[in-house]
């Protein structure tokens, strides 16, 4: 599996959802069904989750909800 196979999957799915499509590719043999499991179960994370778990990693505040307060000030 190449680069070129890997970006779209990259562009589309994230990062995670190549790199385990990869290992699977790169250990060779069918998929099991545990496999495409674990694949669907990464495509159907949302991203929010994905963006969540990258600012903790990072060290980062994860920014709460914003609930308005107030109205909009009238135009």
């Amino acid at each position: 599996m190449s680069w070129a196979d890997l970006a779209p999957v990259i562009a589309r799915y994230g990062i995670e959802l190549a790199y385990e499509l990869w290992k699977l590719a790169a250990a060779g043999g069918q998929p099991t069904d545990a496999d495409w499991q674990s694949l669907i179960a990464l495509a159907r994370k949302p991203m929010e989750e994905y963006l969540t778990e990258a600012r903790a990693r990072a060290g980062l505040a994860v920014p709460a909800q914003v609930e308005p307060t107030q109205p909009p000030p009238a135009a």
